[in-house]
């Protein structure tokens, strides 16, 4: 029997973050990103409507914000979920049949770990990383994750009171960036267990990007900046390790020592915001 076929005994919600939608288009992105699982959308416009809205059917709600920032729906979304599994989405990810039963199929597989990493297949225009093997995921590999990848019990990540820093993210005032992998090294500070299982759940159409406008001096400042706020002692080192391993990436759009020196620049600057 297939295993994506086995029902499991977790309930599942997908957490979702977008802008401006009217509910004619929130039920157009439901339809084409494939999601009919219970689902709580987070459309951060210019109202606000606190108690949830449903759209569609009952299993899809909606929570309307005139607040912005990507961290600050993330946030809202974990204070507002209610199932058992919970994973984080966009707007731009198109997923699967049966994504939701396969992700609880393996928490159900793994009971000993908190939070499990999926793979999402990515847009030309970033490089496309290898699927891999099972793995369990660290400091450092956390870092090459992105937010729709996470899915977590949620008892694990309210109990902890962990939440993702409103400084970082899209729409955020302050770094454009980062916000997923300062919760993930949150999270493993606190003992949590994560894991990276290389089943493919959806893919990312990234064309479009709300906070990725190409490698220029504001990307290379909030990197700096979540080096500090990740690892404050000896984040300069990751400074000159990142601004060689992603050279080939970045370097049509700016030379090697102007991308440390904003990278310095954002450091130092996170040094004296806190």
């Amino acid at each position: 029997m297939n295993k994506t076929n086995i029902k499991s005994q977790c309930s599942f919600q997908l957490l979702v973050s977008t802008m401006n939608k009217s509910n004619y288009e929130l039920e157009r992105m439901l339809h084409s990103n494939n999601i009919s699982c219970n689902s709580l959308i987070i459309n951060q416009c210019n109202h606000n409507i606190l108690d949830s809205n449903n759209i569609c059917e009952k299993k899809k709600n909606v929570i309307s914000l005139n607040e912005f920032g990507l961290s600050l729906s993330r946030n809202i979304a974990i204070e507002n979920s209610e199932a058992d599994i919970c994973l984080f989405a966009d707007d731009d990810i198109s997923y699967i049949d049966n994504f939701a039963q396969l992700i609880t199929n393996e928490f159900e597989k793994y009971p000993a770990y908190d939070i499990i990493i999926f793979y999402i297949n990515r847009s030309p225009r970033f490089v496309q990383k290898r699927i891999g093997r099972k793995k369990r995921i660290n400091m450092i590999s956390s870092l090459g994750i992105i937010s729709s990848q996470i899915a977590f019990r949620r008892k694990s990540i309210v109990d902890a009171n962990i939440r993702f820093d409103i400084q970082f993210g899209s729409g955020s005032n302050h770094y454009m960036c980062g916000e997923e992998n300062i919760f993930l090294i949150d999270c493993l500070k606190k003992g949590m267990k994560i894991l990276y299982i290389p089943l493919v759940i959806g893919t990312m159409d990234d064309s479009d990007s709300s906070w990725f406008k190409g490698f220029d001096e504001n990307y290379f400042v909030s990197k700096g900046a979540i080096f500090h706020r990740l690892f404050p002692i000896f984040g300069f080192v990751l400074i000159g390790t990142y601004a060689l391993v992603k050279y080939n990436e970045y370097k049509g759009d700016i030379n090697i020592s102007n991308s440390v020196k904003q990278m310095i620049k954002g450091y130092r600057e996170h040094s004296k915001d806190i």
